[in-house]
């Protein structure tokens, strides 16, 4: 599991480690006029990247454990996230504990 985790670039198909850090690079941006940049973002097809984006934007830079980020989507979207989109966020945790030595536990 560490192998894959620090990997995860290469092989995760939402990307995100680069993907998180991007927008959170953007996040923290000047905005039009000098204003606060905000940011709107919703999955295309509706299936939960939503919530896989913003559960593992929790855990990187708000400090939120695995268990935290993922009660947070749930109360924010009504519903549990699918499957495959858990997966990556969990992924994401994995690859955090051991890329960036970060305390998101449990991942799993």
């Amino acid at each position: 599991v560490k192998e894959q985790a620090l990997i995860l670039s290469q092989w995760q198909t939402d990307n995100l480690p680069v993907f998180i850090q991007s927008l959170n690079n953007l996040l923290n941006s000047e905005g039009p006029n000098g204003l606060p940049l905000v940011i709107y973002f919703h999955c295309e097809c509706g299936c939960d990247r939503t919530g896989e984006i913003g559960g593992s934007y929790m855990m990187r830079y708000r400090g939120m454990d695995y268990t935290t980020a993922y009660s947070w989507d749930e109360q924010i979207a009504g519903r549990w996230v699918l499957p495959n989109h858990e997966f990556a966020m969990q992924w994401y945790c994995t690859y955090l504990q051991y890329a960036l030595n970060m305390n998101v536990d449990p991942c799993w």
